[in-house]
Formats: structure tokens, sequence, C-alpha cells
């Protein structure tokens, strides 16, 4: 189903499955003036770094 076709009122307590969840946005200094001064030279190293942060 995609989101565009999605009846938000059909989603009602009895028929949602709750979740536990928690979701964390971190802000590293800097990072985004890394990526925009590196991107266009170095896509490849910056993608790296990225997953290494993330790992």
């Amino acid at each position: 189903m995609k989101l565009r076709n999605f009846d938000i009122s059909v989603l009602t307590r009895g028929n949602s499955r709750p979740m536990e969840a928690v979701l964390v946005y971190v802000d590293l200094d800097g990072f985004t003036k890394y990526v925009a001064d590196n991107i266009d030279k170095k896509a490849v190293d910056v993608v790296r770094s990225f997953h290494v942060i993330r790992s």
C-alpha cells in the first residue's frame, strides 16, 4: 500500500497494533558542513563516514 492511498480514518485503536518504540535523532557537530564541503568530490568517503558513525 502506498502512503498516498492510505485512509487515515480506518486507523483506529481497535484495528491497530500497539508498539513500544523509541526514535532518537542526533545532530553531529560539523557533519553537515563536512557533507556540504565533500559531497561533490568525495561522495564515497562521505557515505563511508556516515555508515561508520551510525554503526
